[in-house]
Order: structure tokens, then C-alpha cells, then sequence
């Protein structure tokens, strides 16, 4: 069973140098056109739902797609947080040394550095919604100083 509407919502921190963020994006997979990612053999196909160079919406959506059988013949490790709803079928997806099965509504929050990949024996293609912070880092402040005794 297929995951129906998925509403997204999430705080949004303005830039100065950039347009603030919309109010709203209701778009649907549908109206974007998918790619393979590289060095998959088109096993992974992804679609684009909030585009990344869109700074305004801060935060890109995508649907990555596993066809039967289809490995991430790699690990992934991203340099920020981001979120992952398995949206159809089942697969099993490892997180650093860890393994999970997930199957459709099923939400994983993915640590920075985090090594991942995943696989799908199911008949069908698996997939999955991922969002990010990819336009915005964390504040840095510099350290405490701790008193001297």
C-alpha cells in the first residue's frame, strides 16, 4: 500500500541576502520528471519535488525509487540531518551499523555523517520521500570558556 498526501512542515529561517521563504509548496510527483542517479545502472531513479537550487524553500523534497532488487551499490554519508518516509513497498535499510526494515509510512530521522544505504527484494519498485536542510547550516558560536580553578 502506497502513502497517500504527505503534508511537510517544518520552521524556516530567512537570509538577508536571499528572498524569504514561501508560505506554501503544494506540488505533486507527478509534475516532475525523474533521473537516474549516477553509478546506479538506473535502478534508482529520483524525482525532484522541491528542487534544491529553489534557496527560498530552504529545504528540498525528493522521491528516490529502488526498481526490485536494486541496491545503493554504496553507502551514503550526507554533512546534515535529514528526514526519510518510506512512501511504498518494504526494504531493508541500513543506518551506520544498524538494520531496520521499513515499509510505507515508516519515518527514519538520519544523523550528519551518518553512513546509510538500502536495498528492496519486494516485486516492486520501494519509495521513499527524502527532505533536507541544504541551503542553511547550523549557527556557530564560539566556545564556552570554562573558569579557571
Amino acid at each position: 500500500m502506497a502513502l497517500g498526501f504527505m503534508p511537510i512542515s517544518r520552521a524556516l529561517r530567512g537570509l538577508a541576502t536571499r528572498p524569504g521563504p514561501r508560505d506554501s509548496v503544494v506540488t505533486h510527483e507527478q509534475y516532475h520528471g525523474s533521473a537516474a542517479v549516477p553509478r546506479t545502472k538506473g535502478v534508482r531513479p529520483t524525482t525532484r519535488v522541491v528542487d534544491p537550487p529553489q534557496l527560498h524553500d530552504d529545504m528540498p523534497v525528493t522521491d528516490v525509487a529502488f526498481v526490485s532488487g536494486g541496491p545503493m551499490p554504496f553507502e551514503e554519508t550526507h554533512v546534515m540531518k535529514h528526514a526519510l518516509c518510506a512512501v511504498e513497498a518494504k526494504a531493508a535499510y541500513k543506518g551506520n551499523r544498524d538494520r531496520a526494515q521499513v515499509e510505507a509510512s515508516d519515518f527514519i530521522w538520519l544523523r550528519t555523517f551518518w553512513p546509510q544505504a538500502g536495498y528492496t527484494g519486494e516485486p516492486g519498485p520501494i519509495r521513499q520521500r527524502l527532505a533536507k536542510d541544504l541551503n542553511r547550516h547550523p549557527r556557530l558560536r564560539p566556545p564556552k570558556r570554562r573558569a579557571r580553578r
